[in-house]
């Protein structure tokens, strides 16, 4: 299966054109299953404290997760804007709750490929860097060719969809090299 992770909570966010895009565009494109998992639609409660870092207490939802989504896939796509110079923490926070249980199942050699989302001009090249370095001490296989999307609004129209040739042309490309990767 091959997971598309939209990496944040915020909602109408500019990249989640970016996460339909790609979803949509691996559907027609990969043989297997593709499900994309949105940060939005998960209860911030699933992440109490509490309970988040003990193995026999983890939230049925983050359970539920890891069961259908992280350990039946063998690829992973996170769409990662960028916040305050790195990437979401509801992203981190995500990855250190499945990691608590069964690490190994979720993460262990599977493959990972990282677009940034900003509206500056590096497209989140640091905070790609940085989920980089975090995906590999989890022992995730990350694809070499990482995409930085600049400018996010001069790619969106007025009902926030990806319309740029260019950026749909270039995320294909992408797509298409890491499905056979």
């Amino acid at each position: 299966m091959l997971l598309i992770i939209h990496g944040t909570n915020r909602q109408a966010s500019q990249s989640k054109p970016i996460s339909d895009f790609v979803f949509e565009y691996s559907k027609s494109r990969y043989e297997e299953k593709v499900e994309l998992l949105d940060l939005t639609n998960i209860k911030m409660n699933a992440f109490e404290s509490v309970s988040m870092y003990e193995k026999d207490t983890i939230s049925a939802e983050i359970t539920h997760i890891k069961d259908t989504l992280l350990i039946p896939s063998t690829k992973m796509v996170f769409i990662a804007p960028e916040y305050n110079g790195s990437f979401p923490g509801i992203l981190k926070l995500f990855i250190d709750a499945c990691s608590v249980k069964d690490a190994r199942d979720s993460f262990y050699h599977k493959k990972a490929c990282l677009i940034g989302v900003a509206s500056g001009r590096a497209g989140n090249l640091r905070g790609m860097d940085h989920l980089t370095s975090i995906l590999m001490y989890m022992n995730m296989i990350v694809f070499p060719n990482r995409l930085p999307i600049s400018k996010i609004e001069s790619l969106l129209n007025a009902q926030n969809q990806l319309v740029d040739p260019t950026t749909q042309h270039t995320l294909g490309t992408l797509l298409d090299d890491f499905i056979r990767f």
